[in-house]
């Protein structure tokens, strides 16, 4: 390669590699983003699968409210009944009195 050829091939070569660094600046904030992204996304499947558990645990917790309604009507007539029973006791024992 003769002198001249070398001025011509250098600069050609130095704009290369410019461009090549370019590119692999480019492509470092390209993989970057993509680490990032992968991290939120991974932040978000373990979201999911809390959710998931979450919904699991309430529909567990909502089968269990219909027998929570019926011990609730249990205790208002068991109330009703302690109530009832209560007055009668008391007049028996007005009626005692007299």
């Amino acid at each position: 390669m003769t002198l001249e050829e070398s001025k011509e091939v250098i600069p050609m070569m130095e704009a290369m590699i410019t461009q090549i660094e370019e590119q692999q600046n480019i492509m470092a904030e390209m993989l970057q983003e993509i680490q990032e992204k992968d991290e939120k996304l991974m932040c978000f499947q373990e979201q999911e699968e809390r959710l998931q558990q979450l919904e699991k645990e309430l529909s567990e917790l909502l089968q269990i409210l219909p027998d929570t309604e019926e011990l609730l009507m249990l205790l208002e007539e068991k109330t009703d009944q302690i109530q009832k029973l209560t007055d009668e006791n008391q007049q028996w024992q007005e009626l005692h009195r007299n």
